[in-house]
């Protein structure tokens, strides 16, 4: 789920953050610092956004379904995109 970085905080504690050195675009992953689990992406390809993990959340249905699946070539097949939702192979293109 991608939120816009000033609608997104965390209410407990801080991330630790992992950046890698050696792409020229790398994302910056944000992690529980006791569990471990990923909790967001930060990417200058989404700039201004936190893209959260859908499984991190306690109640993602009070979200509502999803405006649109994207990068479905890697999709498993037991990954099933909703009847009506926008799909893309990868990242969509901007207009």
């Amino acid at each position: 789920m991608a939120f816009p970085n000033a609608a997104f905080t965390y209410t407990k504690g801080e991330p630790k953050r992992f950046t890698r050195t050696d792409l020229e675009v790398a994302a910056t992953r944000e992690f529980c610092g006791d569990c471990g689990v990923q909790l967001t992406t930060r990417s200058p390809r989404a700039p201004g956004m936190a893209l959260v993990k859908v499984g991190t959340l306690d109640d993602p249905d009070q979200f509502g379904m999803p405006d649109v699946a994207i990068y479905i070539d890697e999709k498993r097949a037991y990954h099933v995109v909703p009847e009506g939702v926008a799909a893309f192979e990868g990242r969509p293109q901007r207009r």
